[in-house]
């Protein structure tokens, strides 16, 4: 089964109760949109993919559960810990204006005053922003942070990221 076209939308976490319901984390502040979906995508923690339906869907105490077809025990359910979720870019978070999907930053370049000056190679999920991995002209690895102070306006389509400074590649 290939992934690429499919987004990265949520982390399932460990059994929750004994009717085989899993935690749930949504990869953004809103989970309302994942209640609409019938039949994901499991990335599991080994590599290998499979399709699953989901059956139930709650919050409780501001936790999301999700419950799958053929996982209906605690022990079943197991086997999807740790899983990714991923979902048709249709079927993803609405994108707000000025908002993009972290997948969409892979392979953009990093452009200072017109001059392309790295490559973003992957991402990292920092502490305080999320982290671009770039890969400079001399083949040297950088952590540029996704924060405004660092970077300017992102245009998908031309895979461009604008540099605020330059020195956060040297």
């Amino acid at each position: 089964m290939e992934t690429g076209d499919l987004l990265a939308t949520a982390t399932i976490g460990a059994p929750f109760g004994i009717n085989g319901e899993l935690k749930v984390y949504p990869n953004n502040e809103r989970h309302d949109y994942l209640k609409q979906l019938k039949v994901v995508t499991v990335q599991l923690s080994g590599g290998s993919v499979r399709q699953v339906e989901i059956i139930a869907f709650r919050v409780v105490g501001g936790q999301l559960l999700c419950q799958f077809r053929g996982y209906e025990t605690p022990e079943k359910a197991r086997e999807l810990s740790r899983a990714i979720l991923l979902v048709p870019r249709d079927q993803a978070y609405p994108l707000k204006k000025g908002e993009v999907y972290v997948a969409d930053l892979i392979g953009c370049n990093l452009v200072y005053q017109g001059e392309t000056l790295a490559t973003v190679v992957a991402t990292v999920d920092g502490p305080q922003a999320l982290l671009l991995e770039a890969e400079g002209k001399d083949g040297k690895r950088h952590l540029v942070p996704y924060l405004p102070v660092f970077v300017g306006p992102t245009d998908i389509q031309a895979k461009t990221i604008q540099l605020r400074v330059d020195w956060i590649l040297g």
